[in-house]
């Protein structure tokens, strides 16, 4: 089966949906960015203190290169993975790619919330960000889901249910 690649920005709750996701189908589950702070044991945080984001993205870069060649996962991506377009060209090769929506100030009292998130100090620079990454989020995205009042068991049941109609459509 095709893996199912949740993006969307941060806080929008791709890493507790995907887990859901995945349990409910019996896939496996992989979040991205929890995948390079256990294989380099540092925080997204320290990466981008001590190396800088550029260093951070290429690792990103080599995961989904690994991770085109997988199949049978529910993949919760980092925010910032569609920045880098040989990454979700990789990724959309055996994937459906779904963009979880939601507005810009759930996304940010989720963020700011956790001290993790280099990108989420100040909000002017969270709303530009968001502003240049939502027309890559469209672009990527097979579905978009509109998470904005839903529980996560209902939009993980929503992003269930539209891939596989999508899938349905794709025979």
């Amino acid at each position: 089966m095709k893996n199912i690649v949740l993006i969307g920005y941060m806080g929008a709750g791709k890493t507790t949906v995907g887990a859901v996701i995945a349990s409910y189908s019996g896939l496996g589950f992989i979040d991205t960015d929890k995948y390079i702070v256990n294989r380099v044991h540092r925080s997204i945080k320290k990466i981008f203190e001590e190396d800088g984001e550029k260093t951070f993205r290429r690792m990103e870069n080599r995961l989904c290169r690994f991770l085109q060649h997988q199949d049978n996962l529910v993949i919760a991506t980092g925010g910032g993975v569609i920045l880098n377009d040989d990454n979700m060209w990789r990724l959309k090769g055996n994937s459906v790619v779904v963009y979880i929506k939601n507005n810009i100030k759930t996304l940010y009292e989720r963020a700011k919330k956790t001290e993790t998130r280099p990108l989420a100090r100040d909000y002017g620079e969270f709303i530009k960000r968001f502003v240049d990454r939502e027309p890559l989020y469209e672009k990527y995205a097979d579905i978009i889901i509109n998470a904005e009042y839903k529980s996560v068991r209902d939009l993980a049941g929503e992003i269930v249910f539209a891939v596989l109609k999508f899938n349905e459509t794709r025979i």
